[in-house]
């Protein structure tokens, strides 16, 4: 499917009549034309795949993961997942920066800083700025939570117009 997308589910117990918090997630655009390219370690596929298992990062910070669009977009943001299992905890992104290009080259840094409580809200991050078309964007893991630990890229989304 192409296009923004936008749901919301409830889960519900018909024996005992109880329901779940509403989960709301919006998905921007379909990832079936990007590519990984331009990284430090070729394990970082599942950053783009839609499932939550985390990269295998094999190199010490700074460690960053490429990714070509596959068409120049739009964006205005960016959206991190970091790793979702306990036994990554120390190999959880706590400062980054976001750039972007259109040439593989020259590249221009749109965000840059710390995601807040990442260790103990290891939830979606996510970093708005002002418009821009590009093609490639990169984000480079500056710091981990710990400091021995290889970083590691659960999902990684943009935001369009």
């Amino acid at each position: 499917v192409d296009g923004k997308i936008h749901v919301k589910a409830i889960t519900y117990n018909p024996v005992n009549k109880k329901r779940s918090i509403t989960s709301d997630e919006k998905f921007e655009i379909s990832r079936k034309d990007w590519s990984i390219v331009g990284i430090n370690n070729n394990k970082n596929y599942p950053a783009i795949d839609g499932d939550i298992y985390s990269s295998s990062e094999e190199s010490k910070v700074p460690g960053y993961i490429t990714i070509d669009l596959g068409k120049e977009l739009l964006i205005s943001g960016f959206k991190f997942l970091p790793a979702q299992h306990f036994w990554n905890s120390g190999s959880i992104v706590t400062h980054y920066r976001f750039s972007v290009s259109n040439d593989l080259n020259t590249w221009d840094t749109l965000s840059e800083g710390e995601f807040a409580n990442i260790f103990n809200n290891p939830d979606w991050q996510i970093k708005t700025f002002k418009p821009i078309k590009t093609r490639y964007i990169r984000l480079t893991a500056l710091t981990t939570s710990s400091a021995e630990a290889n970083p590691r890229f659960a999902e990684i989304d943009i935001i369009t117009e």
